[in-house]
């Protein structure tokens, strides 16, 4: 049984599913239970037994301090938008035996090591993607890669999720850069898990879980696996678009990570008050005269002028505030259809996209206050 730590769960969002939880192992370790985190994993294996023994109850059962709290929320006021997904990526074997002394070293038999070997040395490559359907478990299940969202639930709506559409988005791939600086598209194969709220939530869960299991969903042909859900806080306007990632690299074994960003999803501008609304305004009313100073100054003077070192930070001043406002624009129009979107609804949304633009632009704000600090701007 899971066991959950709350004080730490509860410490900030981005801690999400971070905590101690007991798996208890079987084939695995000589010792019967050990304290695990998401971070620990090291195996397919462990990472089955996390989604059955921490991540279904974490969603399909009371996850907060709040007695009075409904199934449906995390942490006491953030409600889950939408199912929850899991993908992945797969290699496709080149059809060559591996490098190195594979064919030379032999078994006690007398066989030779005869390995297949995945595209580019067993690290990912867009051009090596495999795309076929998987079918090698029992019982004629199948993992189709456009998946369509929902490898298995019939849910209305539950083709919202599109992994070519997703991936040909022309700002905002959904794909993801691991603390590995590693690059990888949005994942295909997708499984999503009801919302909380749906009918025989947890039931439905744990089935999917079983049929991922036998259905074989990992093999050494995978080389990515991702966990996405959303979270929404009201109180602040709040989202927290969540990604956690298991790596299953050529060299074996399991890197892990998350990827997070709480945003404004649906408003071009930051302020939570009237207050917050005003004041940004002014500064951009500010900064539009400021730029029209400039573009009159440049007219008048010639572009010369630019070249000296106060004016380049000037206009650097004026560029990064300018790209800030056009990348929260993107964001907004990367985002789902906000009518569209039912909290409530077994579908996944993809929310990656528009909150990755949005951090763009927070980065961008962030070098024009640096700018404004610096002494050639003065």
């Amino acid at each position: 049984m899971p066991c959950w730590k709350k004080s730490s769960l509860e410490k900030s969002l981005r801690l999400v599913l971070a905590c101690k939880c007991t798996f208890t192992f079987f084939h695995v370790m000589s010792r019967p239970q050990i304290q695990k985190t998401f971070f620990d994993i090291g195996s397919a294996e462990e990472f089955y037994q996390w989604v059955e023994n921490v991540m279904v109850p974490q969603f399909y059962t009371s996850a907060t301090a709040f007695s009075d709290s409904d199934v449906g929320y995390m942490f006491g006021q953030n409600a889950v938008i939408g199912g929850v997904r899991i993908g992945q990526l797969r290699l496709r074997s080149t059809g060559s035996k591996c490098i190195g002394l594979s064919g030379t070293l032999k078994s006690r038999t007398g066989a030779k090591l005869n390995l297949p070997c995945w595209g580019n040395a067993g690290e990912w490559a867009d051009e090596f993607e495999d795309k076929r359907t998987i079918a090698r478990g029992s019982g004629g299940i199948t993992f189709r890669h456009e998946g369509g969202g929902d490898n298995f639930l019939s849910k209305p709506g539950a083709s919202f999720y599109s992994v070519s559409r997703v991936r040909s988005s022309p700002l905002g791939s959904g794909g993801i850069i691991t603390n590995e600086n590693k690059e990888y598209p949005a994942t295909a194969y997708g499984i999503v898990y009801p919302h909380p709220n749906a009918p025989d939530a947890e039931a439905i869960a744990a089935n999917l879980t079983k049929t991922m299991i036998e259905g074989q969903y990992l093999a050494r042909d995978t080389r990515f696996v991702t966990i996405e859900f959303n979270l929404y806080n009201e109180n602040v306007d709040i989202f927290g678009v969540y990604r956690l990632y298991a790596e299953f690299p050529a060299t074996g074994g399991v890197n892990v990570g998350n990827k997070n960003n709480l945003v404004r999803m649906y408003s071009v501008l930051t302020g939570s008050s009237i207050a917050d609304v005003i004041i940004e305004l002014i500064v951009a009313v500010f900064f539009f005269v400021y730029f029209l100073d400039e573009v009159l100054s440049v007219l008048k003077h010639g572009t010369h002028v630019m070249l000296h070192a106060h004016n380049v930070v000037n206009k650097l001043n004026i560029l990064f505030y300018l790209l800030m406002w056009i990348f929260r624009i993107l964001a907004v129009s990367n985002a789902p259809d906000q009518s569209s979107v039912i909290w409530d609804a077994d579908v996944f949304y993809p929310m990656q996209a528009a909150a990755s633009l949005r951090s763009i632009a927070v980065s961008f704000a962030a070098m024009n206050a640096f700018l404004c600090k610096h002494p050639a701007s003065a």
